[in-house]
């Protein structure tokens, strides 16, 4: 595959991120517990925003031909320490709003262990080289993994890293379903479908695809289907916190600045 797709991609993603971060950023609360959690929330967007940009550097140094191993051990250690602080804050936000108390610091525990992992990980494996996977520049181990520790270790990494959002996207449903006010009702759904069309489908889809003998890992078109279906998820939940004037009009919804 090109480089430039999955570098345009990435630039793309830490753009609308960002953007959504910074917008989200315009709301404030009185309350001082409320704005806590909410700046957590905005957290998860800033955090992947960086992932994303850390992600398309790691692509374009690879692109020039840049080999320097230490640096994209660096990059690779910031853009998964960057989710990692995403994923705080979305969890931490989704706690609070489900048990009206602040749970940053539980959370957090969970995920200074994860960097603590991460780092004896890298020790242990041995890094010897890079090479461009299918959509992203991946590190080459001497001593990879295998059997019961592989096992263990993508267990580690899905329970860590992929399951939050999964949750989040369940809570928010489960948010949807009981809420009755217009403008909330309409935010949840849209988010929950977008968190879930964001990380839920590249769980999903492998499993409804293993029956017949499909494997997403081997289907040429899969990256690049499951990333633009990503940036149209991020429009999605753009347009929940910030309805375009028809929508506003016709389901009589808010923005979340009114």
């Amino acid at each position: 595959m090109n480089h430039l797709v999955p570098l345009g991609i990435f630039v793309l993603q830490a753009i609308l991120y960002s953007f959504i971060g910074l917008r989200l950023g315009q709301k404030s609360f009185a309350d001082h517990e409320d704005q806590r959690a909410w700046n957590a929330f905005r957290t998860w967007w800033v955090g992947m925003g960086t992932n994303s940009a850390i992600n398309a550097l790691s692509v374009l140094a690879f692109s020039l031909g840049i080999d320097y191993l230490p640096l994209f051990i660096i990059f690779s250690v910031t853009a998964t320490l960057s989710a990692a602080a995403a994923l705080w804050g979305l969890l931490t936000y989704l706690l609070y709003v489900y048990t009206g108390r602040n749970r940053s610091r539980l959370v957090g525990s969970f995920y200074i262990a994860f960097a603590l992992f991460l780092f004896a990980s890298i020790y242990l494996f041995s890094p010897v080289g890079v090479n461009m996977g299918d959509f992203q520049v991946a590190i080459q181990y001497n001593t990879p993994p295998q059997g019961v520790p592989a096992f263990i270790y993508a267990v580690a990494f899905i329970l860590l890293l992929g399951l939050p959002p999964v949750i989040a996207s369940i809570g928010m449903f489960m948010l949807f379903r009981r809420i009755k006010e217009n403008s909330a009702k309409y935010r949840a759904g849209l988010v929950s479908l977008g968190i879930f069309m964001l990380f839920g489908l590249s769980y999903i889809v492998p499993l409804l695809l293993f029956p017949f003998g499909l494997r997403t890992g081997e289907l040429a078109w899969w990256p690049i289907t499951i990333r633009i279906i990503g940036i149209a998820a991020l429009g999605l939940i753009y347009f929940a916190y910030f309805p375009p004037a028809t929508v506003r009009q016709k389901l009589q919804v808010k923005t979340v600045l009114e």
